[in-house]
């Protein structure tokens, strides 16, 4: 956030002109400025990432609390805080991390917000961004052997019977039987 300050640059003898000129000061930053937690499978839990959130300014923030907030809010979870209800001096900073868990397919979006007050109150707000993917597991039963392949590549079920796609995604999957064995 940024408020508007105004500073007197020039006063002389009685009669004379003042000149103004305004300025920003920037209070809490947040590094990363955004982040994209890229592609994780729908209902799965990304890494959490580490926000460091910073007090850029010169007088002293008190952070009243951190939320997800935007449309796919659900997506995205604090699991850990250190910031809400502490008052950072100038150069202080303290971390919030946060994974993506998407709750279903496709492009997400949400914000880390944190509301503060320093000169004025105000939120910083920190853009997050994910894709939910879709999981394709082939389980082969019977009593035959063989293999099942995919295009695009992937699965090479034999080996490796599960892989991850994005929603619009078109698999095609081949099998291929066993010299001993039919379908």
């Amino acid at each position: 956030g940024s408020v508007s300050f105004l500073a007197i640059t020039n006063i002389s003898a009685p009669g004379s002109t003042m000149t103004m000129n305004a300025g920003f000061v920037t209070e809490l930053s947040s590094s990363p400025a955004l982040y994209d937690f890229g592609s994780v499978v729908s209902t799965s839990s990304s890494s959490p990432w580490t926000f460091s959130i910073s007090n850029t300014g010169i007088i002293n923030v008190t952070i009243e609390n951190t939320a997800i907030t935007g449309t796919d809010n659900p997506d995205f979870v604090v699991t850990s805080n250190d910031c809400s209800g502490r008052t950072l001096s100038p150069s202080q900073s303290c971390t919030v991390r946060v994974s993506f868990v998407p709750t279903g397919i496709g492009q997400k979006s949400a914000a880390l917000s944190i509301a503060y007050t320093g000169f004025t109150t105000s939120t910083l707000t920190v853009p997050l961004l994910g894709t939910g993917l879709v999981a394709l597991t082939v389980n082969k039963t019977g009593t035959g052997s063989g293999t099942v392949t995919s295009s695009p590549a992937g699965i090479d079920c034999g080996q490796d019977c599960t892989e991850q796609y994005s929603v619009i995604t078109t698999v095609t999957l081949t099998a291929a039987a066993s010299a001993d064995s039919s379908f």
